[in-house]
């Protein structure tokens, strides 16, 4: 019996957020709108027996005006990066405590039952901010390109478009106007049914008056000016390392993190590739590893990584497509590479027509190619791999080697967001956001399966 062809993904608008960013305040905004949501395409999951993909965009100005322009006069721009992140985080903390409370499985590639629907949701940061007009080139477009990974409205309403099977949005004053600003400038590109659209409830939203122009967060102590001014940094080679088991939103949000850290060439500029190389975990760096018996491969892991970088990457559409046939998508291509510059097989993903280039190898070290290729530019780590990112430094200065700008992404943190079935105070979910818990939870399944 031939598999049943995946739904197309779902579409939730979410307007900017409130300022500051606070991780509760965002909780605020946001968790009427996710829970929502999350719940209705939770029921379909279940129905269908089919995992869903569901695309967040967050419209909020992430960008800040870069050092130069690109090719034919094409502004460039730069990620406010700390506080993009932060925003990353918060969505995907909210997003991950509504999964937990409502017994969504949150990874790639699980299988959707009737007791325990998937639903993939990826969140993509949209530039924009209320009110905010876009104007047009000679020949009626939009200038797209902006040299990060970040799109404006336009771009997004033009570029990343569908097809949806629904696009919701919060029936808020906010919600209302970007989506009819979003459906103004996706005209012409795409076709929006009235009955694709679904008004869910819109959450609190409360800004201070004086900062209304850059999202900010107080989720770490405030940063010096100078440090500040380095953040806002992009690079032609970033580097990451990971096991990338059973891909959930922790990973998802440090891919992510990485991706904003990038600066993408000018699509005229054909010599130029902007690369992202990803140490995915090998035998060696596995050993101890719990449930090890539910270890996906090493080929499955970089081929999930693959399918989730091509929302970062706004290809158009982001495809349901279940991780082992990520090879066939016409979104972007995977090849298999004999041996990569640091030696040893690799996986390469290519997209935007080959101008961004991510490199999967195999981390056999903790150090991998960051001690092998000198280029690199930055590193991003989460709180776990701190100390690996300060070692890596110290081995590529051993060598002579110009030191790696680090990069830390904020912890997922679920506290405050979902209130204690019995009344007795509030859910903490941190701690079944892992890949250990994701494999024990499989394991327990089978055994359960057997008896």
């Amino acid at each position: 019996m031939a598999a049943l062809a995946s739904p197309p993904p779902a579409l939730l608008l979410l307007p900017p957020p409130p300022t500051p960013s606070t991780r509760l305040a965002l909780n605020s905004s946001y968790h009427a709108p996710l829970s929502a949501v999350l719940s209705t395409l939770a029921a379909q999951s279940r129905q269908t027996r089919q995992p869903i993909l569901l695309l967040i965009a967050v419209a909020a100005p992430v960008l800040a005006p870069g050092g130069g322009g690109g090719g034919n006069g094409h502004r460039k721009s730069v990620v406010r990066w700390h506080a993009a992140q932060s925003l990353l985080a918060g969505v995907y903390s909210v997003v991950a405590a509504l999964c937990a409370e409502q017994g969504i499985q949150a990874d790639m590639g699980a299988t959707a039952t009737a007791s325990a629907p998937s639903v993939d949701a990826r969140v993509v940061l949209v530039d924009h901010a209320r009110g905010r007009s876009y104007g047009r080139t000679a020949d009626g477009s939009f200038q797209t390109f902006n040299g990060t990974t970040v799109l404006d409205l336009a771009g997004f309403a033009t570029l990343v478009a569908g097809p949806w099977e629904r696009i919701f949005h919060p029936s808020s004053e906010a919600g209302y106007e970007l989506l009819r600003a979003y459906l103004l400038l996706a005209e012409g590109k795409q076709i929006v049914r009235q009955s694709q659209i679904v008004a869910v409830p819109g959450g609190i939203s409360i800004s201070s008056p004086e900062s209304t122009t850059t999202t900010t967060t107080t989720t770490k102590t405030a940063q010096n000016d100078d440090e500040q001014q380095r953040q806002d940094k992009s690079y032609e080679t970033v580097i990451l390392g990971g096991t990338f088991d059973h891909l959930h939103p922790g990973h998802k949000l440090l891919l992510h993190g990485t991706v904003l850290l990038m600066q993408l060439p000018d699509k005229h500029a054909t010599t130029q590739t902007s690369t992202l190389i990803i140490g995915v975990s090998g035998d060696p760096m596995l050993q101890n590893k719990k449930f090890a018996s539910e270890l996906e491969s090493w080929d499955t892991r970089c081929r999930s990584v693959f399918a989730f970088l091509a929302s970062t990457f706004n290809v158009s559409p982001p495809g349901a497509q279940p991780a082992a046939a990520a090879a066939a998508a016409t979104s972007y291509r995977v090849e298999d590479v004999a041996e990569g510059p640091s030696g040893g097989r690799e996986l390469h993903g290519l997209y935007a027509d080959g101008a961004v280039r991510v490199r999967c190898t195999v981390l056999n070290d903790p150090f991998g190619p960051t001690v092998d290729e000198e280029p690199i530019g930055a590193i991003c780590v989460s709180g776990e791999t701190r100390g690996g990112g300060r070692a890596v430094n110290d081995r590529r200065a051993a060598k002579g080697w110009h030191a790696l700008d680090s990069y830390e992404v904020d912890v997922l943190d679920t506290r405050g967001i979902v209130e204690a079935k019995d009344g007795g105070g509030e859910e903490d979910f941190t701690a079944k956001i892992s890949s250990t818990v994701i494999r024990q939870q499989r394991a327990e399944a089978k055994a359960k399966a057997q008896i």
